[in-house]
Parts: structure tokens; sequence; C-alpha cells
């Protein structure tokens, strides 16, 4: 907060003429797509992270406390936490776990927004396959809007630029029982030190394209293998329907990634590049939209999955 404050004072702005507060939103209960009103059923859940603990849960803790001061309202836009998955897509064949659906949701949310406008059709008619690809990756498939399936960036789908990705259950319990294994170290392990970090030393992609190994070359294709298999998979969600394919996150700023990409998956449909994640952008849209009254500010306990 004193960092929010700080800024706002370099900026020569005073809290008194802030419009409006928006924040991301963290580990929340399902919900959702949406901009929604922060509140205190919010900020509790937030506080708790009875779904996870994230730097993204400070969110809607810190939007509220701004958006007091400066008597306007909070917002959060697309929360992590939105699941509006098909049915189907939350079964795992283990009665007892249920596959979750976070995921890059704002910036997913925002890029299928700007494929609505070059594809020159309304969002609500599109059908798209979607990748983030930066730190983590998510590839969904999107049909008017909606997300039906998604992978968790953190346990399923390829590996990252850090995070290993989907693994064989039956070694990784092998490592769970492994002499010194704690939950911690071995989180540690598959989200932190895994992806290009594990099998280069690096999670820098530019330090990646400039290596001439045999080893990076494996894992670059493999990267592009498995990012590519995965929108296959959720094109077949879509029944091979689809309007275009679109990645997008900050890996697609590799001018040679996004070609290595398109060049396997352009045989089904048009291919749309949003280098970045524009979160930022994201979520002042979100907060515009309800300002000007193009859009209702949803609230939290109503909109719960």
């Amino acid at each position: 907060m004193d960092q929010v404050l700080a800024w706002l004072r370099e900026q020569n702005t005073s809290v008194a003429e802030v419009s409006c507060v928006v924040a991301r939103g963290g580990l929340l209960k399902p919900l959702r797509s949406g901009t929604y009103a922060i509140d205190a059923a919010m900020v509790h859940d937030a506080e708790q992270g009875e779904r996870g603990v994230h730097p993204s849960n400070l969110g809607p803790i810190l939007g509220k406390r701004l958006a007091d001061e400066a008597g306007v309202v909070g917002y959060i836009v697309d929360p992590v936490s939105v699941d509006e998955r098909l049915e189907l897509a939350r079964f795992t064949g283990f009665p007892a776990l249920e596959r979750q659906g976070f995921g890059h949701i704002l910036n997913l949310r925002a890029a299928a927004r700007r494929a609505e406008g070059d594809l020159g059709k309304p969002l609500t008619q599109c059908r798209l396959a979607m990748a983030h690809l930066g730190g983590g990756v998510s590839v969904a498939a999107v049909d008017g809007g909606r997300i039906l399936d998604i992978n968790n960036a953190n346990d399923e789908g390829p590996f990252s630029a850090e995070r290993a990705g989907g693994l064989p259950f039956g070694s990784v319990i092998d490592l769970c029982f492994a002499d010194g294994a704690t939950e911690n170290t071995v989180l540690q392990m598959v989200l932190k030190e895994s992806g290009f970090q594990g099998y280069l030393g690096t999670m820098d992609l530019q330090e990646v394209e400039a290596m001439s190994t045999p080893r990076s070359q494996d894992a670059w294709n493999a990267f592009v293998y498995q990012v590519v298999k995965d929108i296959g998979a959720y094109t077949a969600v879509l029944q091979g329907r689809i309007d275009a394919v679109v990645l997008t996150g900050g890996m697609m700023f590799s001018t040679a990634l996004a070609k290595a990409i398109t060049d396997r998956v352009q045989w089904c449909s048009p291919v749309l590049c949003y280098p970045g994640e524009e979160e930022m952008e994201a979520l002042t849209a979100g907060a515009k939209r309800v300002l000007l009254d193009e859009e209702q500010a949803k609230h939290y306990a109503e909109e719960v999955v």
C-alpha cells in the first residue's frame, strides 16, 4: 500500500482524484467471467487462502483498502479462479480428485476480445483454441467467450520456463517418498526448477534461443511439440470447428517460437498471435466497461459456481 500511494504522489495524483480502483483477482472461489465489485466476502477469502496462497491474493485486499480510502468502488477482472468449464472437463478418473480450472484467464479473455475484432465477428460467435505461453502455459478451448476447458498450468499441460507441466504420477509418487523429500522441496522442484530451467539452467527464452547445443535443440523442439499437441487436444474439444488458434503471453515475443508453433497448427485454422500479457490493460478495460455502463459489475457471492 505504501508503494501504491508513493507512486500516486509521483504522478501528482491524489487518492481523491481516483475514479475507481481495479486489482488482480486471486485464488478465490470458482466464478463466472467478468468484472466484480470487491466486497468483504471476497477480501476474507483472499486473506484465508483456502484455495491456495499466491501473490495475486493481495489484489482484492489492497484494492479494497485503496478504494475505501478514495471513496470509490474497487473491482477485480477475470480472476484466475474463473471456472466455466464443461462438467465433463472436471473428471480425473479418480473420484476423490477433480481437475482444477485455474489458468491465465485475464490474458486469455483479453486476447479473445482482440480476436473478436480481427475475425470480424462477435465474441459470442467465436470458437477459439487458445494458448498462453509465459512462466506457465495455459491451453484452452473457448466457445462464445466461455472457456469450456483449460489445463491447470501448475500440474497439467506442456512444461514451461520453470514449471514441469504434466508428469507421470507413479514417478511423482516415488519422488515424494525419496529420502529427504518434503512437500516444499517437491513443489520447488516441479514449479520452479523444471522446464527450461531444469533442462538448460535458464528460464530466459532469449538465452535458450541463443544456445546451439543438441540438448537445447531437443528441449526447444520438445516444448513446441507439447504445446502443439495440447492445441490439437483442445481443438478436438471444439470438434475441430474453430475460427482461429490464438497464441499469446510473453513467450510470443519470440518470432522463432511463434513461427514454429504456427507452422504446425495453421493447417486447421488461421493463427492469431498477440505477444505479451497486457494484464494491466485488461484490468483497465474491464473497469472502463463498467464505468461506461457497457457491462454490469458482478457480485461475488452471487456468481460462485
